[in-house]
């Protein structure tokens, strides 16, 4: 629910994702926040298992698997993933996610040449 989430949100917030994958890179505050989510669900049709908690500072570690298909292959994937949610104020000033990324690369299929991997629409079709 992406309301849900942005009103847990700081304005400033940012957001990491390896850039390997259509959607990852460094996106920054409501804006980037918008076009992280976008990505995600134009790229993959996913669920996320939430394995352990624990907390770490700052930080919320989480650790469990993602598995779905990728859009434009129908291609299924399971990942190992870890998503590191930084709290200030009780709202989420960052988010870390991390996926084996040759798993969902496999499933997303070659990438494009006429688009670079840092494209932030669709790479991977």
């Amino acid at each position: 629910d992406v309301d849900a989430l942005t009103a847990l949100t700081d304005p400033e917030v940012h957001i990491y994702q390896s850039e390997t994958l259509p959607y990852g890179g460094h996106h920054h505050g409501y804006p980037g926040l918008a076009t992280f989510l976008a990505g995600v669900a134009r790229a993959i049709d996913s669920t996320v298992e939430t394995g352990p908690l624990f907390v770490a500072g700052e930080d919320v570690v989480q650790v469990g698997r993602t598995h779905g298909v990728a859009r434009a292959t129908g291609i299924a994937f399971d990942s190992a993933e870890v998503h590191i949610w930084r709290l200030r104020g009780g709202r989420v000033i960052g988010l870390s996610a991390y996926v084996d990324t040759d798993a969902v690369v496999q499933a997303l299929g070659p990438r494009r040449p006429d688009r670079p991997p840092t494209d932030p629409t669709h790479p991977y079709v």
